[in-house]
């Protein structure tokens, strides 16, 4: 049996589901690095913890938009006509955004008030007035703001901010109702107190944090998660996850 061969009996089961998702069937080589997204993220335990994960990348805009997590569920929407580019993502082209159709406050997922996280990567580092994900007022995620700022909100009102900018995965956790977490490329940068707020009847964005404001439309959008609060582990082994599918592409990471 050949190497090839022997390599595809040991796809997981989760990769098989989203190949058999897609409407074009990838590459081997694009199986096999998916593969590996798929092993990393459930190695380090972040899998089980994710109601959506977002690989953006890829050759075919609609199956870019198809749930890796749970394929046929919380796919994402295009709204007003964001743009993808084969192999660098998704941009709002100044109106678009993508909606996960996940609504926070009656999916019954393992985003929760007190126990979220929130995290998105990019390929530009650009100032941006709208955020990369969000939904309603409640939380918010901008890799780098109008002041040159990481801009972080996650169940809660108001927003917390570090100076920190750049490309590559930008996240915010939440595991207790009195304070966040902010992370870049995998590396904690501050804690924040802040309370947690109820939350609202509204859908998960990407490219936008409310539907109204969308993101500077040269950054791209190129990976995208949220689910239940991942610890400082997890956070850095998506990030090495991340950064090993995104070079696939040849983009980079950091």
């Amino acid at each position: 049996m050949s190497g090839a061969r022997l390599r595809f009996r040991s796809i997981d089961t989760a990769t098989a589901a989203y190949i058999a998702a897609l409407s074009v069937r990838p590459s081997s080589s694009e199986i096999l690095n998916l593969n590996q997204l798929v092993r990393s993220l459930k190695d380090c335990g972040a899998w089980g913890k994710l109601d959506a994960i977002y690989p953006l990348l890829g050759g075919v805009e609609a199956d870019s938009r198809v749930n890796l997590k749970t394929p046929g569920t919380y796919n994402l929407t295009k709204i007003n006509s964001p743009i993808f580019t084969a192999n660098a993502g998704w941009r709002s082209n100044n109106a678009g955004y993508l909606d996960t159709n996940y609504n926070v406050s009656t999916a019954g997922g393992m985003f929760a008030r007190n126990d979220a996280s929130i995290g998105v990567c990019v390929s530009q580092d650009v100032a941006s007035g709208g955020g990369m994900i969000g939904y309603a007022s409640n939380a918010l995620l901008i890799p780098r703001n109008v002041s040159n700022n990481f801009l972080g909100r996650l169940n809660n009102t108001g927003s917390i901010s570090i100076s920190a900018s750049g490309i590559g995965l930008h996240a915010v956790t939440r595991s207790v109702s009195a304070s966040l977490i902010q992370w870049r490329r995998g590396n904690f940068l501050q804690t924040a107190s802040v309370a947690s707020a109820a939350l609202p009847s509204s859908n998960m964005l990407l490219l936008t944090g409310n539907g109204s404001t969308v993101a500077e439309s040269s950054i791209n959008l190129t990976f995208a998660f949220f689910g239940a609060a991942l610890t400082g582990r997890q956070i850095l082994a998506v990030n090495k996850a991340y950064a090993a599918y995104a070079a696939f592409y040849g983009v980079a990471s950091s």
